[in-house]
């Protein structure tokens, strides 16, 4: 029987592609596979290499809020690149309720888009759409910059989502937290 998230911690594992090498990507889809570890990736264009069980997302980058159109332009564009995609993420964790609603209509079924850094206790959000908001509990950039290294543990191991965000190109390079 699988754990239920509200008794104990789930950890989900993304990767924000943000147009990185694909030997980048190979880099940690190997790491992964050798742990038996599955990540999603939040593409910023198709990857030949992201093959199951790891998950192809949409990582658009949204520069117009003018209109609806605007804002969904850069999403069907991402979704026609890989129509298989059911998550969707923004580059620079933009929110927008419009966005929010017009995701389902393009077989987006969850969002992972909002910032809850070291949050104890984070549950999945239904939308009246039925789109879900899965919470970040941990971003490196703003791990590091927010200086939280100390509560980490603690509240890693409280109940809830877990929602890990990592750039695969820090990763493959081994940036050091002053980057």
């Amino acid at each position: 029987m699988m754990p239920s998230y509200k008794e104990e911690p789930i950890v989900i594992l993304t990767f924000d592609t943000d147009n990185c090498p694909d030997l980048a990507i190979d880099f940690i889809t190997e790491m992964l596979d050798e742990y038996g570890l599955c990540g999603t990736f939040f593409c910023t264009r198709k990857y030949k290499n992201i093959k199951p069980p790891h998950e192809e997302a949409i990582h658009p980058f949204i520069t117009d809020f003018m209109s609806v159109e605007k804002i969904m332009e850069p999403v069907h564009k991402l979704k026609k690149e890989i129509p298989e995609a059911v998550g969707n993420r923004c580059h620079q964790l933009t929110s927008n309720g419009n966005l929010y609603a017009g995701l389902p209509d393009i077989g987006i079924k969850y969002e992972s888009s909002w910032p809850m850094i070291l949050h104890e206790n984070i549950f999945p959000i239904s939308f009246p759409s039925g789109l879900i908001q899965l919470p970040i509990f941990y971003g490196e950039g703003q791990f590091f910059d927010w200086g939280v290294t100390q509560k980490f543990q603690k509240f890693f191991m409280s109940p809830g989502v877990k929602v890990l965000l990592f750039h695969p190109v820090h990763i493959y390079h081994n940036t050091n937290s002053n980057t």
